[in-house]
């Protein structure tokens, strides 16, 4: 049944309850659109179309029937949907938000290996399995990848579609990301974290770090262990998509779709009452080379890896092709023979028996490295201790404000005092115009924006230097937000 009204001067969608409707499930869309600016919505985005099924309250059973969430990549015609009552362990699926055959996934295994990380990532801190292998009848949560809205008669320009429920979850539920977003595993991935989310009663929200919104976002988004007003998704006559009357400034807030009036949400303790702790990922650890080392093509790679439980495998890449793997310790891997001069990063990940991951990266340089910016192949580049790393005023770039270690081109995110900025490893001397080397106390140094070398403090507009009385935490107290995860 399909609940359609669009109002004058814009969209808007009524939700009709009937009073005898045990649980009401509504579609929530990702809509596929440009931005303006992180503090607004996505602009443009197509018509916000509604539609429910009537559950049975009975088969949401607690504890959750499942704890797996199957990605599906569209393949050939693999992705079959026949109308009905959602269910995943059928084949074909059925959904209640429409009918058809998703064509293939377009994207290459690359950008598909990034957003599957990427959501083994994400949900790392829930004791959730992703995976890639299809679980068949068991119970299972699914996310569809490819294809267009238009197969299954959506409208042009959707990028997302799920149920919504307000009971804990809907049971074997089935959700879409289609294929829009290009070659881009960020977007794909914060897609698919959305859209299963609303199957967990998750409503949008407007903190653009956060996968449940509608802000654009530099980085990967994570669900925030906060509360969050809830919003982001109003339309020209500032209503949510399930009719709440939208306020604040921008009219973009509104209550929480099962939040019985409440306006703020918790992701983190939502999702998490339902599926409980993920546990501990693994730590990983690169030994050798260190960053910033000049090395030949075929250089050995060492890495330490340690879980609480166990390592089930280790993959070593560099600039993001997959060079080797390995299902048991030592962890050495050996670099391509074949390597152009410049700066490469090493990364190592490992993932435990759950498939939670974890990773490392370095920079090392072949050949002579560079001397100054003008040296490096990309016009945003700079030069930090002859690495090409990606600069001041881009996004991830050195000094660019973060939350999170993957906000940041070089996986670090350095924190003084509440003060986050995406930096690079150096020495006294290496950093560009506008940094300076500092003491990172473990033992090396990070790039900072306005750190004075000599007088050991950052200075103001008015040139002052900034003491560590000031700063109130002292070099050794720099606090680094590594990536552990990936």
């Amino acid at each position: 049944m399909h609940a359609i009204n669009r109002a004058r001067g814009g969209p808007r969608v009524v939700v009709l309850w009937p009073a005898r409707l045990a649980v009401a499930a509504a579609a929530a869309w990702w809509l596929l659109a440009p931005v303006a600016a992180s503090a607004a919505p996505r602009v443009g985005r197509p018509r916000a179309t509604m539609m429910w099924e009537t559950i049975d309250p009975v088969a949401a059973t607690s504890p959750v029937n499942t704890h797996t969430i199957y990605l599906h990549r569209c393949v050939g015609s693999d992705c079959t949907v026949v109308q009905g009552t959602t269910n995943s362990t059928t084949s074909p699926v059925h959904s209640s938000l429409g009918h058809g055959v998703l064509s293939p996934f377009s994207q290459g295994d690359d950008t598909w290996n990034t957003v599957v990380a990427c959501m083994r990532e994400v949900y790392a801190p829930f004791n959730v399995e992703i995976t890639q292998i299809s679980p068949g009848s068991a119970p299972h949560f699914e996310i569809m990848i490819g294809g267009r809205p238009e197969e299954m008669g959506l409208p042009n320009g959707v990028g997302g579609v799920s149920p919504f429920s307000c009971m804990p979850y809907i049971p074997n539920s089935v959700v879409f990301v289609y294929d829009v977003w290009g070659n881009d595993p960020e977007e794909i991935c914060a897609t698919a974290a959305q859209e299963i989310a609303h199957s967990f009663s998750v409503d949008h929200c407007t903190d653009a770090s956060d996968p449940m919104t509608y802000f654009e976002y530099h980085g990967r988004r994570h669900y925030q262990n906060r509360q969050i007003q809830c919003g982001s998704d109003c339309d020209a006559n500032h209503r949510s998509p399930l009719g709440a009357t939208c306020g604040g400034t921008d009219f973009q807030e509104h209550a929480c779709a099962c939040g019985n009036g409440a306006q703020t949400q918790n992701d983190v303790q939502v999702i998490t009452a339902l599926f409980g702790d993920g546990g501990t990922p693994p730590t990983v650890k690169i030994v050798s080379p260190r960053i910033g080392d000049t090395v030949e093509p075929g250089f050995t790679v060492i890495a330490q890896i340690t879980d609480d439980v166990a390592v089930a495998e280790a993959e070593m890449r560099v600039d993001g092709a997959l060079i080797s793997s390995a299902t048991a310790a030592p962890y050495t891997f050996t670099g391509p023979a074949m390597l152009a001069d410049g700066t490469h990063t090493i990364e190592v990940a490992g993932y435990d028996n759950l498939g939670a991951p974890a990773r490392a990266r370095v920079q090392v340089i072949v050949g002579p490295g560079c001397k100054a910016p003008a040296d490096c192949p990309d016009a945003t580049n700079t030069c930090v201790g002859g690495r090409c790393v990606t600069g001041p005023g881009v996004a991830g770039g050195l000094g660019q404000v973060c939350n999170a270690a993957t906000d940041c081109a070089s996986w670090l995110c350095a924190n003084d005092n509440g003060s986050r900025y995406c930096a690079e490893s150096c020495k006294p001397g290496q950093c560009p115009s506008g940094f300076g080397c500092r003491d990172d106390g473990l033992g090396g140094g990070l790039c900072w924006p306005g750190f004075d070398e000599d007088s050991g403090g950052c200075t103001t507009a008015g040139g002052s230097p900034l003491g560590t009385a000031v700063l109130g935490l002292g070099f050794a107290a720099l606090v680094l937000l590594r990536r552990r995860r990936a």
